[in-house]
């Protein structure tokens, strides 16, 4: 039994991984369908079903093991007796013929020798305990000499060569000049027997060739033999044959025990004889459909081994339903959680996540899978780029965060590769694991940043209004106070001067507030349009003394191209506060004797577009993304010119409230332009009513 506990064991793991395998399939359909389409006991009965079938496919297949074996064994134990026999037989054959070697030396030494000396040396061999029974010679092939006499005189005289079945075997033995054995052959004495015969050869002298004496014969009593052999046992366990008469082998006769024998898969061994050989065959005496004597006590055991694993499994059917439907709660439970949620165990391994979580690592959510590492997962996403933080400084940033999330407990902000901003906060469990919780705070810190932004932009916007109000503001105070004190007001040129300047500076302090009030107005959604269709050519007429002004006063020259004859549907009041804002632009940040190029072209999108040209330095490429920013004034000589910065913007604003678009092209060294586009306005046909 001892040697068949591996193969129970290795069927009862079979049963416990399919007895596993029908669970987690009851789990998943669990968990997808919401239901467990069966009652409880059903489940428990089916499962402890099909772990009665695996035992008794295992009792089955173990029993099948156990009984081969068991004849492997047994043809085992009948082999080794039988090569016992098979030697016992061999001995006393060999030991036989030994001693008819012996009566041969002493002819060879004695070739002259009559009955009464043959008597004598023969009568050693027939007085030892061997099965022979006479013992003969025959000089010339012609027996002569016989011992015992009594009882054999009758074959005194016989001429082997005139007895057909004498003669074969003994010119085979002189032939072979070697024993030969013939039978068993039945004896006229009674019985059977074996008859040896040995050639006889007397040396001759010098190199001459030996000289044949004649054959000397023993007759070997066969029942004798088998007795001694340990053949004729009634306690032997098998039957036995014999084959191979005259000592011809398998081509032999059977002729000891059932021919039939044969047929049943017999164990054999070859008997070696002097010349020629037997075979020896047994079979159990019940035959080989034996059954173990500890069968029964095998199914047995196998039968209460499988009623404890039918109970066993049934019991572990209703734990593992209990378990998984409490994990299959928990995992919707974590699932049902927004915002990405992860455990890690005490060797910072991933023991479970939510979907939300895998959601937010996007590609990098294979290196999310349960086993995998803390380091593993940020190490992929610090390699593909998801940590906006880490992009060239990647080594420091892994150790850092891994300090952060070794601490007990720890909270930080990251933003991904997608834009988002979460907030990862982590903590120490008692077992030594990690929980991780990540929370979106993605519009909050777009709201803090934006917050931020317009708490700079008010900084900066009240930092350069205090310059830009005050400028002209001291020069109306100074101005003032000179007048007031009387300083030149007796000298008509400096009083002139002085009321000019005063004058210029409220109109600087109008157009910043007018600046202000228009964005203030825009922001609030409170400006108002009164659009109408208009030729952009006719409004830039009316412009022109006003541009020319402009021009003049920064002495820059204005040239004007025509290359658009339609309409636009446009406010002309804030179309015309655009282009004075993009020619001022022009003529302030151009070079002296630059010039100015006012344009009104059809694009190839068949939109209409009013331009302003100039020679000036250009934008530098870090001012370009901001120059339609509130209070942005990307100039390299802004500091040296007035403005609060609002202009771009509010023109920005006013150009798409007005359903139209704004753009610069620019190089620096060269100039900029700034373009504001329109649809091309198509009027309707008039109707005219017919005339009765």
């Amino acid at each position: 039994m001892g040697e068949f506990r591996p193969r129970i064991a290795t069927a009862c793991r079979a049963e416990t991984l399919a007895n596993r395998s029908v669970f987690q399939r009851m789990a998943h359909n669990r968990t997808r369908t919401g239901r467990w389409g069966l009652a409880g006991w059903h489940i428990d009965l089916a499962v402890a079903l099909c772990v009665g079938v695996l035992a008794t496919a295992a009792w089955l297949s173990t029993e099948y093991v156990y009984t081969a074996r068991y004849k492997e064994n047994l043809r085992l134990t009948l082999s080794e007796q039988l090569s016992t026999l098979r030697a016992r037989l061999e001995g006393q054959i060999y030991r036989n013929t030994q001693l008819t070697r012996g009566l041969v030396a002493a002819i060879v030494a004695e070739p002259s020798l009559d009955q009464q000396r043959f008597s004598e040396i023969a009568s050693y061999l027939l007085d030892s305990d061997a099965q022979l029974r006479n013992v003969g010679a025959a000089p010339d092939l012609v027996i002569r000499f016989v011992y015992p006499l009594e009882g054999n005189e009758s074959i005194i005289g016989l001429d082997y060569r005139t007895v057909p079945t004498q003669r074969a075997a003994a010119e085979q033995a002189v032939a072979v000049r070697d024993i030969v054995v013939a039978g068993p052959v039945n004896l006229v004495q009674g019985g059977e027997g074996l008859i040896a015969r040995f050639p006889v050869f007397i040396p001759a002298e010098g190199d001459a060739e030996p000289v044949f004496w004649g054959l000397v014969s023993t007759v070997l009593d066969l029942q004798e033999l088998y007795r001694v052999s340990g053949l004729l046992d009634p306690d032997l366990p098998f039957d036995i044959i014999l084959q191979g008469r005259d000592a011809l082998g398998p081509a032999g006769e059977v002729f000891f025990g059932n021919p039939d024998l044969l047929t049943q898969a017999p164990i054999l061994t070859t008997v070696s004889l002097p010349f020629g050989s037997w075979v020896l065959g047994a079979v159990p005496k019940e035959g080989w459909q034996v059954v173990p004597a500890d069968k029964w006590l095998v199914r047995a055991l196998f039968l209460l081994f499988g009623g404890a694993m039918m109970m066993g499994a049934a019991v572990s059917s209703n734990l593992v339903r209990q378990r998984l439907r409490a994990e299959s709660q928990l995992n919707n439970a974590i699932d049902a959680i927004d915002d990405p949620f992860a455990l890690f165990d005490a060797k910072d391994r991933l023991v479970l996540c939510n979907s939300p979580y895998r959601e937010y690592f996007g590609a990098d959510a294979e290196a999310a899978i349960e086993g995998t590492t803390f380091e593993e997962i940020i190490r992929s996403g610090v390699a593909r780029g998801h940590y906006i933080e880490a992009i060239g400084q990647e080594e420091e940033w892994i150790a850092q965060r891994i300090r952060a999330h070794a601490a007990p407990e720890s909270s930080i902000e990251q933003e991904s590769q997608n834009g988002r901003w979460l907030r990862v906060r982590e903590k120490r469990t008692p077992d030594g694991g990690r929980v991780a919780f990540r929370v979106d705070i993605t519009e909050l810190k777009q709201a803090q940043m934006a917050a931020e932004s317009a708490n700079r932009a008010k900084s900066e916007f009240l930092a350069m209004m205090s310059h830009e109000l005050r400028t002209p503001l001291n020069a109306v105070i100074g101005f003032s106070e000179a007048l007031e004190l009387g300083v030149g007001v007796d000298d008509p040129i400096r009083r002139r001067d002085s009321l000019q300047a005063i004058s210029s500076a409220g109109k600087q302090l109008n157009a910043l507030l007018s600046d202000i009030l228009d964005f203030s107005k825009i922001e609030d959604g409170k400006i108002d349009f009164e659009p109408e269709a208009i030729d952009p050519l006719s409004l830039l007429d009316e412009m022109q003394p006003m541009v020319q002004q402009i021009a003049e006063r920064w002495n820059v020259s204005v040239d004007q191209v025509r290359s658009f004859d339609g309409q636009v549907m446009v406010d002309p009041m804030r179309l015309k506060q655009i282009l004075l804002n993009f020619i001022s632009n022009a003529s302030k940040y151009n070079r002296p004797g630059g010039s100015l190029e006012i344009g009104c072209t059809e694009t190839l999108d068949s939109r209409v577009r009013i331009y302003v040209s100039d020679t000036g330095v250009g934008i530098p490429e870090h001012y370009r993304s901001v120059i339609f920013s509130p209070f942005e004034r990307a100039q390299h000589n802004a500091s040296d010119t007035s403005g609060t910065g609002l202009g771009l913007s509010i023109c920005k604003r006013l150009a798409e409230m007005m359903g139209g678009a704004i753009g610069f092209e620019t190089e620096v060294g060269v100039g900029s332009t700034f373009w504001v586009e329109f649809a091309v306005h198509e009027p309707q046909p008039k109707l005219w009513a017919a005339a009765s």
